[in-house]
């Protein structure tokens, strides 16, 4: 039975044979990893310096990182000699079994695209997106990053970011507050809203225009309501909210409104005079 096993002879020639291809292919292996490293490098600074949205760095840097890497791999595998047409047809194979396997990871990189062209959000907007609230660090291949008001950081799948609804509080550079008070029925109404008024009108924060609007809203079983609509830099919302929540309850008290409140009666029965 002839021996099929490679010999000694067969490993000298073989090296012989394929000496200089792996020598270039190592020269081109580090060389090829030094200039990805370096041109990635250069390409992360010239973002920073550039306008392009901070969101967008990441993305953009990891994507010419793959394909260089990508590329470098086939002129490796052209020095080497390997057969092609093998190589393509596994390449298809293990392409076909991961798409499957991360099927939902894929969907999240197409999620990712979807929204970096978009652009419904920037670096730096205060966005909610699927009820969370919080400020764009960062859109990753596969999720994106929020830091929410108490600076906890929130990953959220981009698929689901994708197909949510998404409010961007800073998209625009002026909002409006809205605030209802509510005041009892045997207050002066018209009293109490002048107080709301001079209160906006002495706030720093508050924009004098548009005009504020101060306004009976409705009639409640235990109130009447006040409503209070204000414009302000989209920056200074929260600060105007608290504002106007403390000042107005203490001029209120100052002025003796009163805001009501849902109350129980309970009345105590002796039962002894009960039963007699």
């Amino acid at each position: 039975m002839p021996n099929t096993l490679p010999t000694l002879e067969d490993a000298k020639r073989w090296l012989i044979n394929y000496y200089p291809s792996l020598i270039g292919a190592l020269f081109l292996l580090a060389a090829g990893m030094l200039f990805v490293h370096f041109a990635v490098k250069l390409l992360v600074k010239g973002l920073k310096k550039s306008r392009v949205d901070a969101t967008m760095h990441h993305f953009i840097a990891s994507t010419i990182k793959i394909t260089l890497y990508t590329v470098l791999a086939l002129l490796i595998i052209s020095t080497l000699r390997v057969p092609t047409t093998p190589l393509v047809t596994l390449l298809g194979a293990a392409g076909l079994a991961l798409s499957l396997a991360l099927k939902d990871t894929l969907s999240n990189v197409a999620s990712g695209i979807v929204l970096l062209y978009n652009h419904p959000f920037k670096h730096g907007d205060f966005v909610e997106v699927n009820g969370r609230q919080g400020t764009v660090l960062e859109i990753n291949y596969t999720y994106t990053k929020l830091r929410t008001i108490d600076n906890k950081v929130i990953f959220i799948p981009n698929s689901q970011v994708s197909s949510t609804d998404i409010i961007n509080f800073s998209s625009e550079k002026t909002r409006r507050l809205d605030l209802v008070f509510n005041i009892s029925y045997l207050n002066d109404f018209e009293k109490a809203k002048l107080l709301i008024l001079e209160i906006i009108r002495n706030n720093d924060y508050a924009l004098k225009t548009p005009e504020p609007v101060v306004r009976v809203s409705g009639h409640g079983e235990h109130a009447i309501n006040i409503c209070c609509l204000v414009w302000v830099d989209s920056g200074d919302y929260l600060n105007l909210r608290y504002d106007l929540y403390e000042q107005v309850k203490t001029a209120f008290d100052r002025n003796g409104i009163t805001i009501p409140y849902n109350q129980l009666d309970v009345t105590l029965v002796n039962p002894q005079k009960a039963s007699g």
